[in-house]
């Protein structure tokens, strides 16, 4: 017969004593199981679910706990049998498996850990438990199965609800709360005082006292008081810490006690009357009178008059390692004192030059919208213009890019280009933040982008280089009505972005090819733009993008740019009259021409200034609100936020 398996929790836990584990998630040597057992652990617990541990290196520390003479228990990734079963064939003595959901989630566990008749584990001979012995698996597999512990987690609202019936499994031997995750599925994410983790605990420890199976408690090692309580009411192992925070905590504390030595060493030098002198640096020759420092060129360092300096720390010294006139501080602070809390003074002090920093701050600010506004004057037209007095834009509806001709332009290259790295810096922080909900109401501040200036500087791009401003200017038509928007040139383009607008779910066909129809019908008649712009804006961008994915690219390239032009033009008309998603949806279709174009812009600030108008806009989470019960409206809206995404991704 087989010999018993060394197991000192399992053992600890027989007696009714309280066993207690140290979790590795970090130290990967082997050495650490010898610690442990110095340590007085009765076991270490490998997680494998909070750390890079792979089976390789979960076996090894499994392995030499055996020889260490303390119990390996493995928590599982998940209850998948190729982690339970290698797990526990690499020499762990048990195997914690978490958010166990249903009794049939424990009972798989169960089948993947135990050898026939308990569950359907495959049976292997030479084991580690066994030094590595071929045992007959009808002598080796009971006491394997006596000395494995299949531990399912409470840490799920469903698992709570059925915890009698998970304890009463055969093949349970032991059950452990994870009250972090616990509470979170509560709703009270680390709120351990809370009645109702008290109510689970009795809980479990009820169900488990009843089928004769042991409670463990786990998240909770940094509340002593809280596993005491605990364990007098029936808990009988503890995950009792982490090689992590243990080796953090002792280095801090030792930092800590090396920062008040140091402290000490220099407040006695001080009283004492020592002071450490500096050594010449760079070819400068410093020295000493009457405790001040002077440089080669004679400068006394404190002051130009010759008085003494007054060596306050850290702002002398460094004046002296750089030869330099050691200016003196507002506020004089000793930092060896023992009375070093802020004063009424000092507070008022720094209060005063976060106010004048403020103020310094918004002036330049001021100037810079007012050099960029003069350079969008120049170089876009008259499209808005800002209020001197209060920094406010009042912006013509009619604005639209300037179709100056190009030596114009040329021109006013520099200041465009000063004025596109302006505003880029400003669209930047919109596309870090395209994926972040704003926690708070930022209003117009602080970078006060109106949609339209956005999106125009954003074109102004170069889309192969986004640190400059478009290298290739395209002379856009003064009059988009010259485009000769004829069936035969454009239906074929037309079609092929038809065909490729799978990629662009929200697009309704049907209502895009009446558009098209529209607009061709109607492209020789004077009609109010404000009636067609969206219509043609669609038709514009839908035969530029056709065109630009066709093999006649190259050929009809201008045509592109210009259609993409005239679209642009139509852009205040639409922002003006049109609704929200009409607004978003323009928006995107000019980051698909981008990706397709170097002359439209560039693609990255494009879909970050969408992805944030999609998020301010609610399109994320929830359906604005709308006063009508237009289903195809909010079928429109789910798509519309996918289709962007699809593109940000």
């Amino acid at each position: 017969m087989a010999a018993p398996i060394p197991h000192p929790m399992r053992e600890k836990l027989l007696r009714d004593e309280v066993a207690y584990t140290m979790s590795i998630k970090l130290v990967k040597s082997i050495e650490i199981a010898g610690m442990a057992k110095t340590a007085g652990y009765d076991g270490i617990l490998v997680d494998m679910e909070h750390s890079s541990f792979d089976l390789e290196t979960t076996n090894q520390l499994c392995v030499a706990a055996l020889y260490a003479g303390i119990s390996p228990i493995v928590r599982a990734p998940s209850k998948d049998p190729f982690f339970v079963s290698r797990i526990l064939d690499g020499g762990a003595l048990g195997i914690i498996v978490p958010h166990i959901r249903s009794v049939q989630d424990a009972q798989d566990v169960v089948n993947a850990a135990k050898f026939q008749p308990i569950g359907h584990r495959s049976s292997t001979n030479g084991l580690p438990h066994h030094q590595f012995r071929s045992i007959p698996a009808k002598v080796s597999n009971p006491v394997t199965n006596a000395a494995t512990m299949v531990i399912p987690m409470i840490e799920t609202l469903e698992a709570l609800e059925l915890v009698d019936e998970i304890a009463a499994l055969p093949g349970v031997d032991s059950l452990l709360i994870g009250t972090n995750d616990l509470t979170a599925e509560m709703g009270i994410p680390g709120d351990y005082e809370n009645p109702r983790v008290t109510e689970a605990y009795e809980r479990t420890i009820a169900a488990c006292k009843k089928h004769g199976k042991w409670l463990g408690v786990g998240g909770l090692h940094a509340r002593l008081d809280l596993v005491e309580k605990f364990c007098k009411m029936g808990a009988r192992w503890v995950m009792a810490a982490t090689d992590g925070p243990l080796l953090l905590g002792a280095a801090t504390k030792r930092g800590t006690e090396m920062a008040a030595l140091n402290a000490s060493v220099v407040k006695s030098q001080q009283a004492n009357g020592h002071s450490v002198e500096k050594k010449a640096t760079s070819g400068v020759t410093n020295g000493t009178t009457n405790g001040a420092v002077t440089n080669g060129n004679g400068i006394t360092n404190g002051a130009t008059n010759g008085i003494p300096c007054d060596r306050l720390r850290p702002a002398c010294t460094s004046c002296a390692d750089l030869g330099v006139e050691c200016i003196a501080r507002s506020q004089q602070f000793d930092f060896n004192a023992e009375d070093t809390t802020l004063t009424h003074a000092r507070v008022n002090g720094y209060v005063e030059s976060l106010r004048r920093r403020v103020a310094e701050l918004e002036e330049k600010i001021k100037v810079a919208e007012q050099k960029h506004v003069q350079a969008r004057h120049t170089s876009f037209g008259t499209a808005d213009a800002v209020s001197p007095i209060n920094g406010k834009r009042r912006r013509s509806i009619y604005g639209s890019i300037s179709s100056a001709p190009v030596n114009e332009q040329t021109a006013a290259n520099g200041e465009e280009q000063s004025s596109v790295q302006d505003t880029m810096s400003a669209i930047g922080l919109l596309s870090n933040k395209a994926m972040a909900e704003s926690r708070t109401n930022t209003g117009d501040k602080p970078h006060k982008l109106a949609i339209i200036e956005s999106i125009s500087a954003a074109l102004a791009v170069d889309g192969r280089d986004p640190s400059k401003a478009s290298s290739s200017e395209p002379v856009y038509v003064t009059d988009d009505q010259l485009i000769p928007l004829t069936r035969d040139l454009t239906l074929s383009h037309f079609q092929q972005f038809l065909d490729w607008s799978v990629w662009l779910p929200h697009i309704d066909e049907n209502r895009l090819f009446e558009q098209y129809e529209a607009v061709l019908e109607t492209s020789n008649q004077g009609i109010d733009p404000t009636r067609i712009a969206l219509p043609r804006f669609n038709t514009y961008l839908a035969i530029a993008i056709g065109i630009s994915m066709s093999s006649d690219s190259g050929r009809l390239s201008s045509l592109a740019t210009n259609l993409h032009g005239a679209a642009v033009k139509l852009l205040p008309f639409i922002l003006h009259s049109q609704e929200p998603l009409d607004t978003l949806h323009c928006m995107l279709l000019l980051a698909v021409f981008s990706m397709f174009s170097a002359s439209g812009g560039s693609t990255w600030h494009l879909m970050g200034f969408i992805m944030t108008n999609c998020i301010a806009a609610g399109l994320h989470k929830t359906v604005p609100p709308r006063n009508t019960s237009d289903t195809e409206y909010t079928y429109r809206v789910e798509w519309l936020f996918w289709s962007v995404y699809i593109w940000d991704r």
